[in-house]
């Protein structure tokens, strides 16, 4: 299953859109909501798209965490080696 999902809800003559997160096996959060949607297929339209922009904004968040731990891993490294080679001066 997948960590977020599509809700879509009829009240009354409107539809309401939701994206859930899944926090844990009996839990979920909405992470975002829209209102007042003429037609269930709009509802359904603005939530796929809303559903990939946050993938794609989780995405580069991740690739941007990745990056930050790779470029620190490799300074303190080179930090190690720096030291090593004074001591053995």
């Amino acid at each position: 299953m997948a960590k977020f999902n599509i809700r879509l809800i009829e009240k009354g003559k409107t539809w309401t859109a939701e994206i859930t997160r899944k926090i844990s096996a009996r839990k979920t959060s909405v992470t975002k909501r829209k209102t007042r949607f003429a037609s269930e297929k709009d509802a359904n339209d603005w939530a796929q798209a809303e559903l990939l922009a946050l993938s794609d904004k989780v995405s580069k968040r991740r690739r941007a965490v990745k990056i930050e731990k790779e470029q620190a891993a490799k300074e303190a490294k080179e930090k190690q080696e720096q030291l090593e080679k004074e001591q053995k001066a």
